[in-house]
């Protein structure tokens, strides 16, 4: 075996291992991306439950947006039974952003009733709802690190050829921590819970 054969037959196997490891690499992070993403689908769909209480107490006390709050409702439903492919993210985050949209003008006329504060099982809702933001808020951040990471990582040369190569995904819904606000409990006195 001459040594310009050895050479050559050692590049072709050092590009293959690389290729591989390339490849695996693309596929570890791929998963732990997709494992976050669940756990996020989770905890949104645990946070649309949780409202979904609150929105059946809302009806008892603000009649006039009787709509608005059904609305609503519907619109967690939908969310909840997506499933949590990551295929799904984008209407994931529209009906999460729709939500949140619809939700400003609820909590802006919620202080307008009474009633509500003194609603025990209300009170106890929103309070369940304001709690489970935190853990939508840190479901999202570890996500979107894994999601921007990963975008990076397959965009790098040359990983961005074996990438492309296996025909892999780059481009998966980015949530912003924003989106998420904490349910105004303000108004609640904690004295009363």
């Amino acid at each position: 075996m001459s040594l310009r054969f050895q050479i050559i037959l050692g590049i072709i196997i050092g590009l293959i291992i690389g290729f591989f490891m390339i490849l695996n690499t693309i596929n570890q992070k791929e998963k732990n991306l997709l494992e976050a993403y669940k756990k996020l689908n989770e905890t949104l769909n645990i946070r649309y439950f949780k409202l979904k209480s609150v929105l059946g107490n809302l009806r008892n006390h603000m009649s006039e947006f009787q709509r608005e709050i059904n609305e609503i409702d519907t619109l967690c439903d939908q969310s909840i039974n997506i499933t949590d492919s990551i295929n799904n993210a984008w209407e994931k985050l529209e009906l999460e952003n729709t939500i949140n949209y619809k939700l400003e003008e609820i909590k802006s006329n919620m202080a307008s009733y009474p009633s509500i504060q003194t609603d025990e099982n209300m009170n106890n809702s929103i309070v369940a709802i304001a709690e489970s933001e935190v853990y939508v808020g840190n479901a999202i951040t570890v996500y979107n690190t894994l999601n921007l990471e990963y975008k990076v990582f397959v965009e790098t040369f040359p990983i961005s050829f074996v990438a492309n190569l296996m025909c892999k995904r780059k481009d998966y819904a980015p949530f912003s921590v924003t989106q998420v606000e904490e349910f105004d409990d303000s108004y609640i006195d904690e004295d009363e819970i």
